[in-house]
């Protein structure tokens, strides 16, 4: 059996005809996503907005101590130290 031979001119005309084949794909896909609509911005919303933010604001037994305070006190609470 014979091998067909292609020169190097047909196989870099195939080569660009493949090329503008893949431009138009991507032209349509880029068409479709121009035109569909836009989707909505989420809003985010400030952390001061969720239930959890300030639960301990009315705790009576951490009021007016420092973070650095606070996690002494809860140390020597849970390890038993004095």
């Amino acid at each position: 059996m014979k091998e067909k031979k292609i020169n190097s001119t047909q196989y870099t005309i195939q080569i660009i005809e493949h090329i503008e084949a893949e431009l138009s794909k991507l032209k349509e896909t880029l068409k479709e996503a121009a035109s569909s609509p836009k989707k909505d911005k989420k809003e985010y919303r400030s952390v001061r907005e969720y239930e959890f933010c300030g639960m301990w604001k009315n705790r009576k037994d951490i009021e007016g101590l420092s973070t650095t305070e606070l996690l002494s006190k809860i140390r020597r609470e849970q390890w038993g130290i004095v």
